[in-house]
């Protein structure tokens, strides 16, 4: 097996995605194949997995860790640990059938002399990957010597803080019975597949938008493709519909292809090379100009664990908030704003700096309806506060909606995405300079700030950047709001001195 020494269950997992997938992941000539730093969101994931990981070992007191870190050296310390008698084993390592597995808990059941394959998963509820997972490390752990009962440690969301578990078990053994069959073929597979001297073909499908090697694999794919179609409100439809009739240029689809408002939007747009404006833009941003007008933008947390009181696994913990006001027209734009960085309940204080500085009147205009959550949240963690809470829910005016119902430019790519319509209607302004440039990157930090061990100098740097990143996604609402305006204002003509059209 040139491409590989061993097979892992994430790559197993992968070819049961897209074997094509597999093979330019473990190809070790693939060049999206090099090793480059993790994202924010996949660090995330690591320390949410770490921090619950953890926790579920207390559940099986007297549990041995392999601690070994080269593989081969930790099915060794297994083994041993093994024929020492131990019967709580955390990270054992087992290879089988060429698969290379480390186990979350392993426990042998005093009774019956069993051994229980507990998964553990920072989630509440059984997943499809997560069954697959089991499945197959139980199929490496039999062709190991090894027949466990497989099951999996679940968060259970309705615990608090204080309870005296977190955790649910979930016994699956007739679930991943069902499925070992289609493991062990897809493993035969993909030994052929990794084997072979060039990837295996594999249809273009609406999941290859997404993927890091979509170019590599479709290297003729027009740069104006139908993968830039929205697929939100049932569009995906048609996209899936013009792959499989080989249609992938969005300039060169039929006139009778069905596809939603918005997707026709997309298209006449890129046609044109100009923006198409919606005839309801000027109605919508009219309901939007009660002053004082407020931008407001959140960043919180959903740690898996609670951590503070009447907390729950995934509840939201706001964290920081950015707001810019303009009183009234042409009015000087104020700027306010918050953040919490100690490992101190930040929910009620940031509640009450909130309502400190947002009137009591006024449109409060956000992008997307999360911070319609965050309101949500923190009245049920401030009963005595809801009522305002409320009302300023229901001031929230979503900008976002409003792009995707009434406006489409071609810059925007596809993406109505804030990092990618701020540059196109705000010309020169963007996140690319940024430390910070994304939600995920905003959480990394915060919990950076939470775990790591950092001077002084280090965490003012980091705070000046959170305090820096916010408060460019809550100006960058007002820069949009106002190319919007003058779109408005000006229809038909464009920025840029193109020609823009209005729908019929």
């Amino acid at each position: 097996m040139p491409r590989s020494k061993r097979l892992t269950k994430e790559i197993i997992g992968r070819a049961l995605e897209c074997p094509r997938l597999a093979y330019l992941e473990t190809a070790r000539r693939a060049p999206e194949n090099a090793a480059g730093e993790p994202t924010s969101a996949a660090r995330i994931q690591m320390h949410h997995g770490r921090i619950v990981g953890k926790l579920a070992r207390g559940e099986f007191p007297g549990g041995r860790l392999v601690e070994a870190i080269r593989f081969d050296d930790a099915v060794g310390e297994t083994a041993e640990a093994i024929r020492a008698g131990e019967t709580i084993l955390f990270e054992a390592a087992f290879r089988g059938d060429g698969i290379a597995v480390r186990t979350d808990i392993l426990a042998r059941n005093g009774s019956d002399g069993k051994w229980r394959l507990w998964e553990v998963k920072a989630g509440g509820e059984v997943k499809e990957s997560y069954l697959i997972d089991l499945a197959v490390q139980v199929h490496a752990l039999e062709a190991a010597g090894i027949r466990p009962e497989p099951g999996l440690i679940l968060l259970d969301k309705e615990t608090v803080r204080g309870d005296p578990s977190h955790f649910r078990r979930v016994s699956c053994a007739a679930d991943v019975k069902r499925r070992l069959p289609r493991i062990r073929d897809a493993v035969a597979k993909l030994r052929d597949t990794l084997a072979s001297p060039a990837p295996p073909e594999a249809p273009m499908e609406r999941r290859c938008r997404d993927c890091a090697h979509r170019r590599s694999c479709w290297p003729a794919l027009p740069d104006r493709s139908v993968f830039e179609l929205y697929q939100g409100m049932g569009g995906w439809r048609a996209v899936e519909s013009l792959l499989a009739a080989g249609l992938t240029d969005i300039r060169s689809i039929p006139a009778d292809v069905r596809l939603t408002r918005i997707q026709k939007r997309q298209v006449r747009s890129v046609l044109s090379g100009a923006p198409v404006v919606g005839r309801g833009l000027g109605k919508a941003l009219l309901a939007a100009a009660v002053y004082p007008i407020h931008f407001l933008d959140f960043e919180a947390v959903r740690p898996p664990i609670p951590r503070f009181e009447g907390q729950r696994p995934f509840d939201l913990v706001p964290f920081q908030w950015s707001c810019h006001v303009l009183r009234e027209p042409d009015a000087p734009l104020e700027h306010y704003d918050y953040l919490r960085t100690d490992d101190g309940d930040p929910r009620r204080e940031l509640t009450e700096s909130l309502l400190d500085r947002v009137a009591d009147e006024g449109s409060i205009i956000v992008y997307s309806l999360f911070e319609q959550e965050v309101l949500r949240s923190m009245a049920a963690v401030c009963p005595d506060l809801a009522a305002p809470l409320r009302g300023m829910e229901e001031r929230l005016f979503d900008l976002l909606d409003v792009i995707r119902r009434h406006y489409y430019h071609p810059g925007f790519d596809g993406s109505f995405s804030i990092k990618n319509v701020l540059p196109v209607l705000a010309p020169g302004k963007g996140y690319e300079t940024m430390a910070i440039r994304d939600g995920m990157d905003a959480v990394w930090s915060y919990y950076r700030l939470q775990s790591e061990g950092m001077s002084d100098g280090e965490r003012e740097q980091l705070e000046k950047d959170l305090l820096e990143y916010c408060e460019l996604d809550s100006l960058a609402m007002v820069d949009i709001y106002e190319a919007l305006l003058r779109a408005r204002e000006h229809d038909p003509a464009a920025r840029g001195g193109r020609r823009g059209f209005r729908e019929k």
